[in-house]
């Protein structure tokens, strides 16, 4: 296995350190050695297996750390359940790289890793901490995130990590593909990060990932070296796997007009302009947000949370807008939304019920939270549609759409598309369930088209239900026009 090399390799762009690993580096006797596809690369015999890799210039004020990694299974969102941790505290955790010789990701100072979690889930940060709570919380941690990442079993992948410190910039790169940035979370916290000084060395180990090769280059590598890299270090550039990555990461995917319009076999069971103070009294509002109101002849919610915000203090300050209507069977809803700020989250909550069908707000006493709780963590059946979404773990040059299937934690559906949303310009939301199917649509261009199914122990197709507007954290958005239209199978 030869060392990173560039073709041509200009003096300036050599990396600083390279990592072969071979029989001689430290830790090798705990694993073994995998060749696929023309690499070679070391695996652990157990999770808690570690690879030392001396001399680390992760320290340095500015860099580029590249691994080389295989999985041997697909890595995608799964559930968390207590039994998963029984003997492996932190299961889902996957260690790619970190200064620690143990599992620890909490308490090392740099980590690159993936984690089972919905979003981040391939992530590197340069401080103490590891759930968002802690990363978000004053003082901020160094650190990004890429949102709804999936490693496809026996592929040889190039993940990149560039920063610049003093810039506070932070960039995560996977076959020279931009995954995720840290552009949300500079502007939110005005770039003030905390930078702990890491150990001397990295340490690498997993039963699941081989590691083949790691390289440390002194500045910040671009695009364009980087996939350079990538190809000539490959052996086996899959067509189908660039195809993916740059659908969703590069390129955007030709249009596909959303062209719906409801027949006479389809009921309007809702319908708010929300112009007047009067329509307010139309949805029952839980949470705490300091602002919601009727002004300007539309809907116009706040949300808290502040510059810095206290995950426990912010989270009741945001808003779930639910309909009092309970719907059967296929579902069509619109309406038209404007952001007023840049950053924050809006999601849209679809057939949600309790967990044998009933109409939970009704058999039970309401929920009073703001909090993410009940979107996943608790009893309530949904389809959740994430479509405004500018947080610090997904690129915000780009549009990001994620459906999932809770409370499973199930992602049905992950797209993105070029550019931002148009302050204060109105945008159009459409989503459209006809049995399994599932499609959303802003603009009239068709973001996911997807399928569920009853089979992959993640409950049955929903098909009843309520439907709520989520306003989250450091949100600022006005609405309008909400529409909701239901097809009864059952008469």
């Amino acid at each position: 296995m030869s060392p990173v090399t560039l073709s041509p390799a200009p003096a300036e762009i050599a990396p600083a350190k390279v990592w072969s690993i071979d029989s001689r580096t430290p830790g090798v006797e705990n694993g073994r050695f995998i060749t696929r596809h023309g690499r070679t690369g070391w695996l652990a015999r157990t999770p808690t297996d570690a690879l030392r890799l001396e001399g680390s210039p992760i320290n340095d004020p500015r860099g580029t750390l590249i691994l080389w990694m295989l999985s041997l299974e697909d890595l995608r969102t799964s559930q968390r359940l207590p039994q998963h941790h029984k003997h492996l505290p932190h299961s889902g955790r996957y260690r790619l790289l970190s200064d620690r010789v143990d599992r620890d990701l909490t308490a090392a100072h740099f980590a690159l890793a993936w984690d089972n979690w919905w979003h981040p889930n391939l992530m590197a940060k340069f401080a103490a901490g590891f759930e968002p709570w802690e990363i978000h919380n004053e003082p901020a941690r160094a650190f990004v995130g890429a949102n709804h990442f999936s490693f496809e079993h026996d592929h040889w992948y190039c993940v990149a990590l560039t920063w610049d410190h003093p810039a506070g910039k932070y960039f995560l790169y996977v076959n020279g593909y931009l995954v995720g940035t840290s552009d949300s979370f500079s502007r939110h916290f005005g770039g003030r990060f905390l930078v702990e000084p890491a150990a001397p060395d990295l340490y690498a180990g997993n039963s699941v990932v081989v590691t083949s090769e790691v390289a440390a280059f002194t500045e910040v590598l671009d695009r364009e070296t980087l996939r350079r890299l990538y190809e000539e270090g490959a052996g086996r550039v899959d067509p189908a796997l660039d195809e993916e990555l740059d659908a969703v990461y590069g390129t955007d995917p030709a249009p596909v007009p959303f062209a719906f319009q409801p027949d006479a076999a389809w009921q309007e069971k809702f319908s708010a302009r929300f112009d007047s103070p009067e329509e307010l009294k139309k949805l029952y509002l839980q949470g705490n947000a300091p602002a919601v109101k009727i002004a300007n002849g539309r809907l116009e919610v706040r949300t808290g949370g502040g510059p810095i915000p206290n995950h426990a203090s912010f989270a009741e300050q945001q808003l779930y807008m639910w309909t009092e209507q309970f719907f059967e069977g296929d579902l069509y809803v619109e309406y038209d939304f404007m952001p007023l700020a840049h950053g924050g989250l809006s999601l849209l909550l679809l057939q949600a019920s309790g967990m044998q069908r009933e109409d939970f707000m009704a058999c039970y006493p309401r929920r009073t939270t703001g909090s993410m709780s009940m979107v996943c963590w608790e009893d309530v059946r949904n389809y959740h549609w994430e479509y405004f979404r500018e947080m610090n773990d997904v690129r915000n040059d780009r549009i990001s759409h994620a459906v999932l299937k809770n409370p499973w934690y199930h992602v049905l559906g992950f797209s993105t598309r070029k550019g931002r949303y148009a302050l204060n310009e109105w945008h159009r939301v459409q989503f459209l369930q006809e049995g399994d199917r599932l499609r959303c649509a802003i603009d009239g261009d068709n973001v996911l088209d997807l399928r569920d199914n009853s089979h992959g122990n993640n409950g049955p197709v929903l098909g009843a239900g309520r439907v709520a507007i989520r306003v989250m954290a450091r949100s600022q958005i006005a609405f309008r026009n909400l529409r909701i239209f239901n097809r009864d199978p059952l008469g």
